[in-house]
């Protein structure tokens, strides 16, 4: 049976990002001042899709860590795509509505819609080294000169082939980790509804 598949996203409200994620109202309005957030309008509710619920995550971990804004604001901005992407294949923030799969099925259609290939494996984990413990050789994908501020991994194993062991120090974020807990305090994030299409 064929079917016409409908996406319907989630957006939270600026309390339940606040409550789910840990960024207070007024921190959120101190990075709107700041130009971390895009500007709102007084006449509205602002409301977040996924990708800024992502990003907001992400300011917060590391601005916790003692991560400069302006440096936070960078990567979270650049990594918040593969948080989404955890988000669209997590169990407890996706719901499938229409259609009986069995886990098999339904890990395979999530990962189908979220554009992740078959045998591909999303990045999982992201790593960002300390600046007073980067290393003073050649760093993967980077150098001496311009250290990279920030890895994605798809595992722990794939992470520490990578990762030097003079690297002493860093912070590792576990997106996945991110995104159940999400789901679980907010619900499904992401819908898909399935009609069948008429023969």
């Amino acid at each position: 049976m064929q079917y016409q598949i409908e996406r319907i996203e989630r957006e939270l409200s600026a309390g339940e990002i606040a409550d789910f994620i840990g960024v207070p109202q007024t921190m959120q309005r101190n990075w709107r001042r700041q130009n971390y957030l895009p500007p709102s309008d007084p006449a509205k509710k602002v409301r977040f899709r996924l990708l800024q619920t992502a990003y907001l995550g992400l300011m917060k971990a590391q601005m916790d860590s003692g991560v400069a804004p302006g440096k936070a604001d960078t990567i979270a901005k650049m990594m918040a795509p593969l948080a989404v992407i955890q988000i669209s294949i997590c169990p407890m923030a996706v719901a499938v509505s229409g259609m009986d799969l069995s886990p098999h099925e339904w890990r395979k259609f999530v990962h189908e819609m979220a554009g992740i290939e078959d045998g591909e494996t999303p990045s999982r984990y992201l790593f960002l080294p300390a600046r007073n413990s980067l290393p003073t050789h050649t760093l993967p994908t980077g150098n001496e000169e311009t250290p990279t501020s920030c890895y994605s991994f798809a595992s722990l194993a794939e992470m520490e082939g990578e990762v030097r062991r003079d690297w002493i120090s860093g912070q590792i974020f576990d997106l996945q980790a991110f995104a159940m807990s999400l789901g679980i305090k907010a619900g499904p994030l992401i819908t898909y509804i399935a009609t069948p299409e008429e023969s």
